[in-house]
C-alpha cells in the first residue's frame, strides 16, 4: 500500500450547516451533521476559505461523524 493511501483521513469540528443538497429531481437530501459535531472528510474538500481556518464541503466528502466523548477522553 502507498503511503498517501495509509494517511490518516482529516478531522474537524463543524461550524456552520446548510440545508443540504438537491438532487436532480428536486429531493432534499439533508447534511447529516449538525454544528459542533466532529468529523472526518475526505482529503479534497470542494473549497478553502482564504484567511481562516475553514473548508466547505459537500456532504459526500464527510466519511462520518467521530464520537466526542470518545475524543475528549483521549486528551
Amino acid at each position: 500500500i502507498p503511503e498517501s493511501a495509509r494517511k490518516k483521513p482529516n478531522r474537524g469540528e463543524v461550524m456552520a450547516v446548510g440545508p443540504g443538497v438537491y438532487t436532480a429531481k428536486g429531493r432534499l437530501i439533508e447534511a447529516g451533521v449538525e454544528v459542533d459535531d466532529v468529523v472526518m472528510y475526505s482529503k479534497h474538500p470542494i473549497s478553502v476559505v482564504e484567511y481562516e481556518d475553514c473548508l466547505i464541503m459537500r456532504p459526500i466528502d464527510i466519511l462520518g461523524v467521530l464520537n466526542k466523548e470518545l475524543l475528549d477522553g483521549q486528551g
